[in-house]
C-alpha cells in the first residue's frame, strides 16, 4: 500500500462545497512510466494515451516495446508508430 493519501486534508465548505488541502506529489520515477493497451487479437489498430511529462520518452519506449513484445521482435511483422500532440502549453487555452 502507497502512502500517496496519507497527507490529504477534506473540509466542508459549504452545502455543495469540499476543500481539499495538504495533497503532495512524489517525484517522477526514475524510469517514464508506460502503459500499453490492446483491445483483442487480430486487431489492426491501437492507441495508446500519453500523459504527464517526458511525452517523447514515453512514446519512444512505447514504439521500442510494441516492436519487441507485442509484434514479437519478428522482422515480417510491421507495424508503425505515430505521435499525434495536442497538449497546450496553457491548458486554459
Amino acid at each position: 500500500m502507497c502512502g500517496a493519501f496519507d497527507t490529504i486534508e477534506i473540509s466542508q465548505e459549504g452545502p455543495d462545497r469540499t476543500k481539499i488541502t495538504g495533497v503532495k506529489g512524489e517525484p517522477p520515477p526514475r524510469r517514464p512510466n508506460v502503459c500499453i493497451n490492446n483491445a483483442g487479437n487480430y486487431r489492426n489498430s491501437m492507441t495508446i494515451v500519453l500523459t504527464g511529462l517526458d511525452i517523447e520518452k514515453k512514446a519512444e519506449e512505447s514504439s521500442r516495446r510494441i516492436g519487441s513484445t507485442v509484434l514479437g521482435g519478428r522482422g515480417n511483422c510491421r507495424g508503425e508508430c505515430q505521435l499525434i500532440r495536442s497538449d497546450k502549453e496553457d491548458p486554459q487555452e
